[in-house]
């Protein structure tokens, strides 16, 4: 019993210290957005995503499909942030950074595999559509 508490507090503690990297994330986007060494077209993915979130037509429409409405908002800004915070040059960002290098590595991390999972999935997905086309 004991041990099962342990583990809840542990699963709360890290969820507690996600949430609490929210604002310096905030605050590296704001800096990366401003800061002349990050490529415009890193730059242009981010507003792409923020653009896509606000702009009221969507590839799956949330009033159609409550759900599932949100995925392609979702995908668009995983893509983005990966854009604008993994594929930018790692000085600048440890530079900008405000939190420790573990919440960095993290970060960094899961917008990789998010990404990266996305994609294979994308392309499993026209491969099975060349595959037909093929027949």
């Amino acid at each position: 019993m004991e041990v099962e508490s342990r583990h809840a507090d542990t699963c709360l503690e890290k969820k507690g210290n996600f949430v609490l990297m929210v604002p310096r994330v905030a605050m590296l986007i704001f800096k990366l957005m401003r800061d002349p060494r990050v490529p415009r077209r890193n730059k242009r993915a981010m507003l792409f995503g923020v653009f896509y979130l606000v702009f009221p037509y969507d590839l799956i429409p949330e009033a159609i499909f409550p759900r599932i409405g949100y995925v392609d908002d979702f995908l668009v800004m995983l893509r983005a942030l990966r854009k604008l915070i993994v594929d930018v040059e790692p000085a600048v960002i440890h530079e900008l950074w405000a939190g420790s290098p573990e919440e960095l590595y993290l970060l960094q991390d899961l917008l990789t595999k998010g990404d990266d999972f996305i994609r294979s999935l994308w392309e499993r997905l026209l491969g099975q559509d060349q595959a037909c086309e093929s027949r």
